[in-house]
């Protein structure tokens, strides 16, 4: 009882799972989502919480990558300005006040 439940469970486990990810199980669950909604609907019910895991995965890795791009156009968008720059308004306004002083130091 121990050796199946220590040993033999563990290893069909992993192997399943390299299965389900690069294996034929793959392929089937692939072509098991490809399929027409009404067609082969007993497939989809017995499988129906690996296909909802696989939906989830993918969504996720979507979301990354939207995020990612997002970030990304975000980052090119507003590249950070030089602090000594006429678009800073504390430089535009120690310009003004300096040019007043020497303006209105000079009469």
């Amino acid at each position: 009882m121990s050796y199946w439940w220590f040993v033999l469970v563990p290893s069909e486990r992993r192997d399943l799972a390299k299965n389900k990810n690069k294996g034929g199980l793959n392929n089937y669950l692939e072509d098991l989502e490809r399929s027409p909604k009404n067609a082969r609907r007993l497939e989809k019910w017995f499988y129906t919480e690996w296909l909802e895991r696989r939906r989830k995965v993918r969504g996720l890795k979507i979301s990354e990558e939207v995020n990612l791009s997002i970030a990304e156009e975000l980052r090119r968008a507003r590249p950070t300005p030089n602090f000594i720059s006429l678009d800073n308004p504390v430089i535009i306004a120690l310009i003004f006040s300096v040019l007043g002083v020497f303006l209105f130091s000079g009469r």
